[in-house]
């Protein structure tokens, strides 16, 4: 398990970081994080009861896909963990591609089917720019045994809005049109 987490560190911050390699960025990252929290992603506060002030970057590692039973439910938890950021912070996402379950142990779990696009869409309508997509397919067909996923999706982007601002304009911009 830890290898997969570097695994997935490296990749995450290969392109997004610059300058240092990514083991040295780990390393500050670990240094920096001050606890771990269980949330929600379907509460529209995830960290409920918790109120915390608003963070500067957010990771989800094949957090979501497994969490939401529905592309709507998906789009809304997007939105829920928005709130959890900064404007101007960042989503740091990584996600199975057209996955529908995973094991943990002999346990299976099912898993949202969700296509690049659709995840696109749903972090730009939360509220987010991408600033990198990339998307690694599977090499070997033996994991299939563990998951069904296709690809790893590897995203960065940027909040540029908070949902409720986007509502809040729309509804201005509804009383100015409509006197």
């Amino acid at each position: 398990m830890e290898q997969d987490a570097n695994i997935c560190a490296e990749k995450a911050t290969s392109n997004f970081l610059s300058g240092e390699k990514w083991r040295e960025k780990e390393e500050m990252l670990r240094t920096k994080v001050k606890q771990l929290l269980q949330c929600d992603v379907t509460k529209k506060n995830p960290l409920e009861p918790m109120v915390l002030p608003q963070a500067d970057c957010l990771l989800s590692f094949f957090c979501m896909e497994t969490t939401c039973k529905d592309l709507d439910t998906y789009v809304q938890a997007m939105k829920n963990v928005t709130s959890l950021l900064k404007p101007g912070g960042h989503l740091v996402l990584l996600s199975s591609l057209k996955a529908t379950f995973y094991m943990v142990g002999q346990h299976r779990f099912s898993c949202l089917y969700l296509e690049k696009e659709q995840i696109e869409k749903a972090v730009e309508e939360a509220g987010y720019s991408v600033k990198l997509l990339e998307i690694d397919p599977i090499q070997e067909k033996e994991t299939f045994a563990l998951a069904d996923y296709h690809a790893i999706l590897y995203l960065v982007a940027r909040k540029i809005r908070t949902h409720d601002s986007l509502l809040d304009n729309c509804s201005n911009n509804n009383l100015l049109q409509n006197p």
